[in-house]
This record gives C-alpha cells, structure tokens and sequence, in this order.
C-alpha cells in the first residue's frame, strides 16, 4: 500500500520538508496536510501525494477551502 505523504516547498527551497501522513483516503489526508500547511509561512507550497499520485497542491489560498 503506497503511503500518503507531503512535500513542502519554499521559494529558496523546493524540498524543505517532507511528511508522512497516518490516512486511508484522499479526504483524511487532505484533511491533515491543511492542518500542517497551517504551521508553515504563507509563501510555502505544500504537494499532497498518494504514492507517486499528485492529490492537491496546497497555498495559501487552498490552506482553508473545504
């Protein structure tokens, strides 16, 4: 089973971070990756995968939306 996990990236560093998410579905994950970018600046992405499966791409603007 692929895991879910997060790469958050900042404009001088594309990599800064990566997260290994405990989901089971695109929507559980979705849910915790906007708990993480919360705690990251407003300029960092944050590129939710299932594997090697692209689920969303957090900004700043997506952080809150549904």
């Amino acid at each position: 089973m692929d895991p879910y996990y997060c790469i958050v990236g900042l404009p001088a560093d594309p990599v800064a971070d990566l997260c290994v998410l405990d989901a089971r579905t695109d929507a559980e994950a979705l849910r915790q990756a906007r708990a993480l970018a919360r705690a990251w600046p407003a300029e960092a992405t944050l590129r939710l995968h299932h594997g090697e499966r692209l689920v969303a791409a957090l900004g700043d603007g997506l952080r809150e939306a549904a």
